[in-house]
């Protein structure tokens, strides 16, 4: 391949630019983590975030909670940064009062705008 006169001098300013420096790929894995534990009568929900890397990642966890039939959804969303593979809390939930006919958990987590994660946790008692 021949290039013009002139055309290499061009890509090398380009290269240098800090258009082009802001364009580098950057890598973001995070672990979305959701527990869920009984404790004397209610159900305790739990969410975080792990991952490496120093990087700020926003979780959302959007709870649909079904009982007597109707339901109820609740949202609630926050900025976290990435430490060490250290789990980064985001949220703790009180499920109390009458018994659940079913419980949807997600969280999901998005670095700038994109979503890069997400995890659901189901509970539907079984009915005896």
């Amino acid at each position: 391949m021949r290039l013009r006169r002139g055309v290499l001098p061009v890509l090398a300013a380009l290269m240098m630019s800090p258009a082009f420096a802001a364009a580098k790929e950057v890598r973001v894995l995070a672990t979305p983590i959701l527990s869920i534990e009984a404790d004397d009568g209610t159900l305790r929900l739990s969410a975080a975030v792990a991952g490496q890397g120093g990087q700020t990642v926003t979780a959302e966890l959007t709870v649909v909670r079904e009982a007597n039939g109707s339901s109820s959804r609740t949202k609630q969303s926050a900025q976290v940064v990435l430490a060490g593979g250290t789990p980064q809390s985001v949220s703790t939930v009180g499920l109390g009062g009458n018994p659940l006919d079913r419980l949807e958990a997600r969280l999901t987590v998005s670095f700038d705008g994109r979503q890069i994660a997400e995890t659901t946790t189901i509970l539907s008692p079984a009915i005896e």
